[in-house]
């Protein structure tokens, strides 16, 4: 629950910067629930593999790069806010990407 309370907040504050394209938002993934626990738990956290750029149509992904994703992260998550929220985190020298 405070993961999802710190979600909401960091989605709130990149759009009050001016950040679009946030999609509509159902649940943090795992990896977002762990990044936001790290932050509470450590004064910094690296991140490996959590990328912030934005991702091509023709680059394989976490589900294989199937073309239709029907079953896919897509309804549940919203990858660009989470995007955004990471590079609050950069941003704040909360944490370092490597991506």
């Amino acid at each position: 629950k405070g993961e999802v309370q710190v979600m909401k907040a960091l989605r709130k504050d990149v759009q009050h910067m001016g950040a679009t394209g946030l999609g509509s938002w159902r649940q943090l993934t795992s990896g977002g629930h762990a990044i936001l626990m790290m932050t509470r738990m450590c004064q910094y956290i690296s991140l490996y593999g959590f990328t912030t750029y934005p991702q091509s149509s023709k680059v394989k992904d976490q589900y294989g790069g199937r073309q239709k994703k029907s079953r896919s992260g897509n309804f549940w998550h919203d990858w660009t806010g989470e995007s955004y929220a990471w590079r609050l985190l950069h941003a704040a020298g909360i944490a370092s990407i490597c991506s």
